[in-house]
């Protein structure tokens, strides 16, 4: 979905996609192999709960070009909702659930 000549939707989605593949095929993996069994218990919900997310997201910004969009505004929004609050959780979560286990065990070491 490239909204405009600059590209700049489609910057957003190579750069949102590309960025959730690394947490989902690099990062959860290695923090569930962690020593740590808080650091390794707690990435394994996020990578169960969230890690289709980038699959999703390739989904939703494939599905809706302009033309899809005029025919249906309501299914639009109502998606794109969807999504960025699913966006917005996986954040959210990250940085107050996750990521202060990981700054514990840099700090630790």
């Amino acid at each position: 979905m490239c909204c405009n000549p600059g590209g700049r939707c489609c910057d957003l989605h190579s750069t949102l996609v590309a960025h959730l593949k690394v947490e989902d095929w690099a990062l959860y993996p290695r923090l569930m192999e962690s020593k740590d069994p808080r650091i390794a218990a707690t990435a394994k919900p996020f990578s169960d709960e969230m890690g289709g997310l980038a699959a999703a997201f390739n989904l939703y910004s494939t599905r809706w070009s302009a033309m899809s969009i005029t025919r249906d505004w309501n299914g639009f929004c109502h998606e794109s909702k969807a999504i960025i609050d699913a966006v917005v959780c996986r954040i959210t979560r990250e940085n107050r659930e996750l990521y202060p286990l990981i700054d514990d065990l840099d700090e630790a070491a």
